[in-house]
């Protein structure tokens, strides 16, 4: 057999091998699948009608994989949000305002996420307005994007940030929010720390702690709270981990920041290029245990692009293997219009065995959104036996 006869063969075998290593992604063009219910559970044309954003937190705090197919309550957290009236069949604005947050509980109290779904006004309820009274303001009185939350002993905390006109950060303010025995929430009993000490500056970067939160205090005592160091020119972003004991989770003086050797208090150790985790990262992302005692970042390359990806670690805070492109988002090119995706995170304790829910945000940024279609949440599902 010649070098030319050989080549072909070779060329074959490493294109299947390539095939058979892309994991499998379930989308809402599944008819029946979590990745489809969720997606048309936000597809609204009243009141609530799209947001980014999008955490989901357990309010019995419990994030483990599939943990809400039983009885509970999960609390969605939204960024900017668009409220009022929309034709159910064109899905255009009708009357519209715009505000800096929302959120959204759902409930889930039979076995199956499956069953619940598409969206029912007694499983899922909106939130917006002043302590959730409807009207089209905000929940807190700030200009709040809201970031990660975690439940611990019946407190919900939450990190905010306010944003400048380039979409930037300017502080980070710490909510704790009191939830009751039968996890409703205390509206009147909320407190803000105001600039909590997950954020800083310096003459190329910004740090910001809180896009995505790890609770791996059953294994080791600490919840682990994940940021980004965000180059001003170029605006290439870059993780970065903190950590804390539940217990004092509101106490500034008990995080510790990673600086690429040891966990230490200041805070600006994360500048170092050697604090850096994993490149290229978004603002918005997660890291879930899965098997083996292995670590899944998911994000989206770049923060604003099509491509969603994975880094596959051996502890919370790495190391990170290359990142692997699993996905690419088809709205950009199927609407056009300037529409673009972003922020790309997965919510294990939603997730179905075996799959792992992932959700990304449709936006029109710099201009008005004109549809419902381009400025909601998408979902798919990442199917575990392919991640290698």
């Amino acid at each position: 057999m010649t070098l030319r006869s050989i080549l072909p063969c070779v060329l074959s075998a490493i294109i299947c091998s390539a095939v058979q290593a892309q994991p499998t992604v379930i989308t809402a063009e599944q008819v029946g699948s979590l990745a489809a219910k969720f997606t048309q559970m936000f597809d609204c044309s009243e009141g609530w009608l799209g947001a980014d954003g999008i955490y989901s937190i357990p309010l019995d705090g419990n994030d483990n994989w599939s943990s809400a197919h039983k009885q509970g309550k999960t609390l969605f957290v939204f960024s900017d949000t668009m409220l009022g009236t929309a034709d159910p069949n064109t899905k255009r604005y009708r009357d519209v305002q715009m505000v800096n947050h929302s959120a959204a509980i759902l409930t889930t109290d039979t076995s199956s996420l499956l069953s619940l779904l598409p969206y029912r006004s007694d499983t899922v309820r909106f939130l917006y307005g002043k302590n959730a009274d409807g009207t089209r303001t905000n929940l807190f009185d700030k200009n709040y994007w809201l970031q990660d939350g975690i439940v611990i002993d019946n407190k919900l905390y939450l990190t905010a940030f306010i944003p400048d006109a380039r979409w930037k950060p300017t502080r980070i303010d710490l909510l704790t929010i009191p939830l009751s025995p039968y996890k409703t929430i205390d509206w009147e009993g909320v407190t803000i720390s105001e600039q909590f000490p997950l954020f800083a500056e310096n003459e190329q970067y910004q740090l910001l702690f809180g896009a995505g939160i790890l609770d791996h205090s059953a294994t080791d005592g600490y919840i682990y709270v994940y940021g980004y160091r965000d180059t001003l020119r170029g605006g290439r972003k870059h993780l970065v981990a903190a950590r804390v004991k539940p217990a004092s989770f509101a106490d500034s003086e008990e995080w510790r920041f990673w600086n690429g050797t040891d966990w230490v208090r200041d805070l600006t150790e994360a500048f170092r290029d050697e604090a850096v985790l994993a490149e290229r990262v978004s603002t918005e992302l997660s890291v879930t245990p899965i098997a083996d005692g292995k670590f899944l970042l998911v994000f989206t390359q770049d923060v604003m692009s099509d491509r969603i990806a994975y880094k596959k670690g051996s502890s919370p805070i790495g190391p990170f293997g290359e990142a692997v492109i699993f996905y690419r988002a088809p709205e950009p090119t199927a609407m056009g219009d300037g529409v673009r995706v972003y922020n790309a995170k997965a919510h294990p304790h939603l997730s179905a065995p075996d799959f792992l829910l992932i959700s990304y945000n449709v936006n029109r940024p710099g201009n008005l959104p004109r549809t419902t279609d381009q400025y909601r949440p998408r979902f798919i599902e990442l199917a575990m036996d392919g991640i290698e």
